[in-house]
């Protein structure tokens, strides 16, 4: 259960008075919404704890309490350092120190372990295949017969590289398309296709693929140099999302919506994911603007028809409650962004989420609007 909508009321009106202020020991536009369950000393769910947080820096708190299934939510915590205690009727509370809070995309999981004697915070982290590839065709076609030969030889290069990619063989499918080019590297599916085994060689790196990532760019590069397409710029603008090139990502979107607007949703909604992850790294002001373009980005993918993808309307729900959070506009849309997205995806991978915010969010509507 959340405080009363006054109290809540109350400390709103507190946050924005201390995002406003130039002496606050935090300058920060976000504020974290945290989802977890409390286990008591007998690995039973606790129902009815209170858990009280302490900013450790400036002694500000809040608190929330868990249900009778011993989970809680709340979505509008100050990212800070906090101590945390866990109060429960007729018996000593439990302390833990060092409860690291911080913004996220997605709602960060608290877990509460009294038998174990532990409190963890899980850093959920945005999906990297939420960014989605533009397919291209699997092969060429010869135009005539002076050619066939050399398009036959590609191709099947083009085969061998699929058949690889089909069981995770990165390098087998990279080693292939190589063979391609060499056979005419004058041919721009060849250079795209090579670009896309980089990438996702780079996602199943430890080390995060970097050098990968260099090389996925390089060859996007070549195909479009050869010749221009939307699903190059696209594949090419996720791979800079992957190395944290935020402007040239969003450079890239745009460009292949020029080229091929009949995809326009698909690249106004990478668009905006790469706005809202640009943000999360920016400063204040920076990034309230960059959610209002990522949110206004959604809102076109909504515009052309029913999304490709339901999770646009997570992350739309996402950019609009932490605008709210902070003033810009209200938490109504929040709400009906987060109950279409049930609507079309009741299982989907942030029901659970989605879930217990909107169970918070008509305490804090209400404390808004008092």
């Amino acid at each position: 259960m959340l405080p009363p909508a006054r109290t809540r009321l109350a400390h709103c009106a507190l946050l924005v008075t201390l995002l406003l202020s130039a002496t606050t020991c935090f300058a920060s536009i976000w504020l974290a919404t945290i989802t977890g369950t409390c286990i008591d000393e007998h690995g039973k769910p606790q129902p009815g704890a209170v858990l009280h947080f302490t900013d450790q820096a400036n002694g500000r708190t809040f608190q929330v309490r868990t249900d009778s299934l011993g989970m809680f939510s709340y979505i509008a915590a100050p990212p800070a350092i906090y101590t945390l205690r866990i109060m429960r009727e007729g018996r000593p509370s439990t302390k833990f120190e060092n409860i690291v809070i911080e913004w996220n995309s997605r709602p960060l999981t608290l877990d509460v372990n009294l038998q174990a004697g532990t409190a963890k915070i899980t850093r959920n982290t945005m999906l990297p295949e939420f960014f989605r590839s533009d397919e291209s065709p699997a092969a060429l076609i010869a135009p005539d017969n002076t050619v066939q030969v050399t398009i036959a030889a590609i191709n099947q290069q083009l085969t061998v590289a699929r058949r690889s990619s089909e069981q995770n063989d990165w390098q087998g499918a990279i080693g292939a398309l190589w063979s391609a080019i060499e056979i005419d590297p004058k041919r721009d599916l060849p250079w795209a296709l090579l670009g896309a085994a980089y990438y996702n060689q780079a996602t199943h790196s430890p080390d995060g693929g970097k050098a990968q990532l260099d090389d996925s760019i390089r060859s996007y590069q070549k195909a479009i140099a050869l010749a221009p397409a939307g699903a190059y710029h696209n594949n090419l603008g996720n791979a800079y999302v992957k190395l944290k090139q935020y402007e040239n990502a969003v450079q890239q979107y745009r460009q292949a919506e020029l080229l091929n607007p009949s995809e326009a949703a698909l690249y106004e909604q990478n668009l905006g994911m790469a706005l809202v992850e640009q943000a999360q790294s920016s400063p204040d002001a920076v990034a309230l603007d960059l959610l209002q373009q990522a949110l206004q980005a959604f809102n076109r993918v909504m515009a052309v028809g029913a999304p490709q993808n339901p999770e646009v309307l997570y992350w739309k729900g996402l950019c609009q409650l932490r605008l709210a959070a902070n003033g810009h506009g209200s938490y109504d849309g929040v709400v009906n962004a987060f109950r279409e997205y049930l609507s079309l995806t009741p299982h989907g991978r942030f029901a659970n989420e989605v879930e217990a915010m909107l169970q918070a969010l008509p305490a804090v509507s209400k404390g808004n609007s008092q």
